[in-house]
């Protein structure tokens, strides 16, 4: 495990890429509405953030076999994952790599705007999950909705490059809405979300709803907040 550990931080280490310093001609610049060109800064920066994860999910190179039905069983256990805020994290990303599915973590850039990507390369998943400025709850919340896009947009993202999430980018073939669902309610089920607001007061009961639902309290209160 920690030969592996220690090959998958080296080899994206050494993939890292720095971002690229968008240049226009001012005189272009001019003629254009200051919304259109950060539009066009935030394309630019958006592609050369996706070419270095493919970069790096190519240099990894997942030897594992993807196994999808492994994949649709694993979900229902990684909110528990929650509980362990230092490793838990690190344990299901490290479990997903044996699965065939490669999980890149990255500092969140306000620059891009992106919260998460997905892709498949030589027919395996590559997710990249940013930290989301070390919010706890929005990390898991972002993995989950990545490996939502994974099983239930494959044939789609086969067919394309990849899929970028972002509050900002509007998608025809990939609905957001859904996968933020699925998300939430793989951590915390529909019913209770509804009841959270009730107990939130109380730091003793939100700990012993926390316990029944093997997550977290701050996903809880990251959630509801």
């Amino acid at each position: 495990k920690k030969e592996m550990q220690m090959e998958m931080a080296k080899q994206q280490e050494e993939t890292e890429c720095s971002l690229p310093i968008v240049q226009m001609d001012f005189e272009d610049e001019e003629k254009l509405p200051v919304k259109h060109i950060e539009e066009q800064k935030q394309r630019r920066m958006n592609e050369f953030w996706i070419r270095c994860s493919r970069h790096s999910f190519e240099q990894i190179n997942n030897p594992y076999e993807y196994d999808e039905e492994l994949l649709k069983l694993y979900l229902q256990k990684i909110h528990e994952y929650t509980l362990d805020p230092i490793h838990g994290y690190e344990k299901v990303v490290m479990t997903l790599f044996r699965m065939g599915v490669t999980v890149l973590t990255q500092p969140y850039l306000t620059g891009i705007g992106a919260f998460g990507a997905s892709m498949f390369i030589n027919g395996k998943p590559c997710i990249v999950v940013t930290d989301m400025m070390k919010k706890y709850h929005k990390l898991w919340l972002t993995l989950f909705h990545e490996l939502y896009h994974i099983i239930q947009d494959k044939q789609m993202l086969e067919h394309s490059v990849y899929h970028i999430s972002s509050d900002s980018e509007m998608s025809l073939f990939f609905n957001e809405e859904k996968a933020d669902i699925f998300a939430s309610q793989m951590l915390i089920p529909k019913d209770i979300s509804q009841h959270i607001g009730k107990v939130i007061a109380s730091p003793f009961k939100m700990k012993n709803l926390a316990n029944k639902l093997s997550v977290h309290p701050s996903i809880l209160y990251g959630a509801h907040l």
